[in-house]
């Protein structure tokens, strides 16, 4: 698929890794004398999208010491907003939350707070396997809801997909996807979402040891396409 052909469909593609502390990230990624609260904004530097739990976010205050009120988690937000890009996307997982805590943030996310956005991820992986998406594009394929907020224009309807090639209890068996079957993928889901009308995709690879290494040949993949 073209950038011309991307464009006019309205459809965007970002990719990223799951979690800062992903296995992949440690070991080939981060220098090791990396503070770890440097590590969003060293990430956000080469990649436009993480999915990431409120615990591995460059927090000022511990997490297990605040009382983790929505106006505490909006605040730490704002405090290390600015070392991040306009285009880098930060989805935060809030499922560790208390319900009524996850439904004020996910208000505020509708009034307009754009630094990043609330999923609740188990909620998520349950519509999933519900969807059998895995057997259709060999992945997890969530889809998240649209940002109802003044940046509407600029995210749009998105879809989110996790792809992950390490089997259950068996990481000795995690591959890296071979570049034929990732550009297959990639093409799948961007017909996809097409489809849908989605404006944006955002393609999350969460393998321990080979996420980094199949999210950079994705982004070149896709680059050449």
């Amino acid at each position: 698929m073209t950038s011309k052909n991307r464009q006019a469909s309205s459809c965007k593609l970002r990719f990223g890794v799951t979690h800062l502390n992903n296995t992949s990230l440690i070991e080939k990624f981060f220098p090791e004398d990396l503070p770890e609260d440097w590590r969003l904004a060293y990430y956000s530097n080469e990649f436009q999208l993480l999915l990431s739990s409120l615990s591995e976010l460059p927090f000022s205050t511990p997490l297990e010491t605040m009382t983790t009120t929505p106006d505490e988690i909006i605040e730490e937000l704002t405090q290390f907003s600015d070392d991040l890009g306009d285009d880098f996307f930060l989805l935060t997982d809030i499922s560790m939350l208390a319900e009524n805590t996850q439904q004020i943030l996910f208000d505020i996310q509708k009034k307009g707070f754009n630094l990043c956005h609330f999923i609740n991820l188990d909620k998520m992986n349950e519509a999933a396997k519900k969807m059998d998406c895995g057997t259709k594009f060999g992945c997890l394929l969530s889809e998240i809801i649209s940002i109802e907020n003044k940046e509407t224009e600029k995210w749009g309807e998105s879809l989110l997909c996790i792809v992950n090639t390490q089997q259950e209890n068996m990481q000795e068996n995690e591959q890296k996807i071979a570049a034929i079957e990732l550009r297959k993928l990639i093409e799948k889901i961007s017909l996809y979402a097409i489809s849908k009308g989605y404006e944006s995709v955002n393609i999350l690879f969460s393998s321990a040891h080979n996420a980094l290494e199949n999210c950079r040949n994705a982004i070149l993949l896709e680059s050449m396409m």
